[in-house]
């Protein structure tokens, strides 16, 4: 496992602010998708999982004012960055975030770690597991605690 910065590095990111109700969630975003397109078939493997997009925000706005229902579990198939995840879970509900992507699923690792959650990573799939203490604090962040299972 490597650092932060040589994550900011290998990646070339910078921090994107979201803000979803009053509440900011700060994202690290590649600066740039050129280098995650293959110039020879630009659609395969199309590095989708590289930009905040619109809907994700809508979609996140919207789950976040959900009530939570204990027992009740979200499945986002496709995290990319991890941006409507990352706000259920720090809304309180209980997530699970999957993507096919090696890097998606690098850049969910570190965005997760920027707020206070629990991130568990087995073969691509992470599930976020957040208890009413661990709500994510924007004023306050620290890294949530990893498990691989590999």
């Amino acid at each position: 496992m490597f650092s932060i910065d040589q994550f900011n590095r290998h990646y070339d990111t910078e921090r994107r602010d979201v803000v979803i109700d009053g509440r900011s969630y700060g994202f690290l975003v590649p600066r740039s998708i050129d280098r995650f397109i293959d110039s020879e078939d630009p659609l395969h493997d199309f590095p989708l999982w590289a930009k905040i997009w619109p809907a994700s925000v809508v979609l996140a706005r919207r789950l976040s004012r959900l009530p939570v229902v204990p027992g009740q579990r979200i499945l986002e198939i496709g995290s990319g960055l991890g941006l409507v995840g990352i706000v259920a879970a720090c809304s309180g509900h209980a997530v699970t975030l999957t993507d096919i992507n090696p890097h998606a699923i690098s850049n969910m690792y570190w965005n997760q770690g920027r707020s206070s959650y629990q991130l568990l990573i087995a073969w691509g799939l992470m599930s976020v597991r957040v208890t009413p203490r661990d709500r994510c604090r924007p004023q306050r962040c620290r890294p949530g605690r990893v498990r691989n299972r590999f």
